[in-house]
């Protein structure tokens, strides 16, 4: 199998594992509702910790999350093998295996945290993907995962609003990781799915500008 062949595959994989609706399939099995019509809209889980307390949250925050990781540490360890396949020959002297690599593994983080918000299965709506777009980091960079990951949860412990520690630690992440001196892909990738996930937010910036947006209890 060709490098090309392969990498649109691990691609095309990440999307779909990213878009299994794992909220929405929760609340609509327990319920019987459709999650998009209740709460913010979105089916992560803090809106499905509205609609079914705190035991539901966790295990979609845990699912979430699971789906980032997987999504790129299968990639990895495919890559790894000795059956990835040749490097094309047009390719200039400096794409090295290395830069090849990274490149595919940030292509495949970004596939699953758009499969998150953006699910085929559900007609391309979904959630924020603040919580796979972190897992996909733990999974690339452990140490800036745990790091922002640790921040997330002080920020929202402090301001008991999700949507502050998600945006706070989004602006956060090309600097840590610009800090961290990881490879310039992975600073891209930081860089590009901190605004994604600002952008998906931006009801709640309007909601947090008004006084209106929800807090955990």
């Amino acid at each position: 199998m060709t490098t090309e062949i392969l990498a649109l595959i691990t691609v095309l994989f990440a999307y779909l594992v990213g878009a299994v609706p794992t909220g929405y399939l929760l609340v609509k099995k327990a319920k019987g509702l459709d999650i998009r019509e209740h709460g913010s809209g979105n089916t992560g889980a803090t809106n499905v910790k509205r609609l079914m307390g705190n035991k539901a949250f966790v295990f979609v925050l845990l699912m979430d999350f699971l789906k980032g990781f997987l999504a790129v540490k299968l990639t990895m360890w495919v890559l790894s093998s000795k059956t990835f396949g040749y490097l094309p020959q047009y390719l200039p002297t400096w794409a090295t295996d290395e830069l090849i690599h990274q490149t595919v593994y940030v292509l495949v983080a970004l596939a699953a945290i758009i499969g998150h918000s953006r699910s085929v299965f559900l007609n391309f709506s979904g959630g924020k993907s603040a919580i796979t777009g972190l897992a996909t980091v733990v999974a690339l960079m452990p140490t800036a995962g745990l790091i922002l990951g640790l921040l997330a949860f002080l920020i929202i412990k402090i301001t008991r609003t999700v949507s502050i520690g998600s945006m706070s630690v989004a602006v956060i992440t090309p600097m840590t990781l610009i800090a961290l001196q990881y490879p310039f892909p992975y600073i891209i990738y930081g860089t590009t799915a901190a605004l994604y996930v600002i952008y998906l937010h931006r009801t709640n910036i309007m909601r947090l500008i008004q006084g209106t947006e929800n807090r955990l209890t």
